[in-house]
């Protein structure tokens, strides 16, 4: 997949939200609204999914994982292609980092000052 100025991304692969407690939340959106875990690996994070779509849970005392939009890219490469080429165009990034789940990421912000992260997911961790 070759990308193009408009499109850097594959599509959105997440929404970062911030909960008072993680367990609780991942109990409240697995068995009452029926989403999938995905990451159920500590305390101050948690993945679901529902459809495709996933669902970030984050502590809200947790400064490493700001609420946010994910944005997902489909190989290692592509996500460093996105980081040179949003560098280029005078955006902020912040370096790229690995994570717990074998994904890796950068964030980055919108002119709202909304945070942004795009991500590669290895592909047995990544949803359809």
């Amino acid at each position: 997949m070759t990308m193009s100025d408009a499109n850097l991304f594959q599509r959105m692969g997440h929404v970062g939200i911030q909960v008072a407690n993680v367990q609780r939340a991942l109990e409240f959106y697995r068995d009452c609204l029926g989403f999938r875990v995905q990451w159920d690996g500590s305390e101050d994070w948690a993945n679901v999914s529902l459809g495709g779509d996933d669902l970030g849970l984050i502590r809200k005392a947790e400064a490493k994982h700001p609420p946010h939009l994910g944005l997902r890219v489909q190989s290692k490469e592509d996500l460093q292609k996105a980081h040179a080429q949003l560098q280029s165009k005078g955006i902020p990034v912040e370096p790229l980092k690995g994570h717990r789940d074998g994904s890796i990421s950068f964030y980055f912000r919108d002119p709202d000052d909304n945070i942004l992260e795009a991500l590669w997911m290895p592909p047995s961790k990544a949803t359809p």
